[in-house]
């Protein structure tokens, strides 16, 4: 079973519990009052599965900017919505560093959000974002 309290836990090959579930401006990993769940948990995993997929299309390492946030650290540091998708464990935000453009990185996965069941932010220039939310009218890219 993944061991949630070690951040060098991987969760896939490539992701660790690190990736997934540290809070950076509190300094710690999330814990279950901060909403880690068991639905989370699995969210994060199959998201984390996923993933995998898109790196071997990628071809190069993926640099996590964020999986999971609470609810409260939404809400307290970045002053966002509160039905988040990365709340729920659905939705990571990341970087190829200096390997891809994030335009050239979103080019390479808009083949495969059908396939995989995933939809992609349109409109960002510092990072990614990816999740695996049911898709609404604005169909599998959307902006925020």
């Amino acid at each position: 079973p993944l061991n949630w309290g070690d951040p060098n836990c991987k969760i896939t090959e490539h992701f660790t519990v690190d990736d997934a579930i540290t809070l950076h401006h509190w300094g710690r990993l999330a814990i279950e009052e901060d909403g880690l769940t068991d639905q989370v948990k699995a969210n994060i995993v199959h998201l984390c599965q996923l993933m995998e997929q898109v790196r071997e299309v990628l071809g190069c390492p993926i640099n996590v900017h964020c999986i999971f946030r609470s609810v409260k650290y939404n809400r307290e540091v970045l002053k966002s919505l509160p039905n988040d998708v990365h709340s729920m464990g659905q939705a990571i935000d990341f970087d190829c560093n200096n390997t891809m453009t994030i335009e050239q990185v979103k080019e390479k996965v808009r083949p495969l959000l059908e396939k995989l069941g995933l939809r992609l932010e349109g409109g960002t220039t510092t990072l990614v974002h990816i999740d695996f939310h049911k898709v609404g009218p604005s169909g599998r890219e959307f902006k925020a």
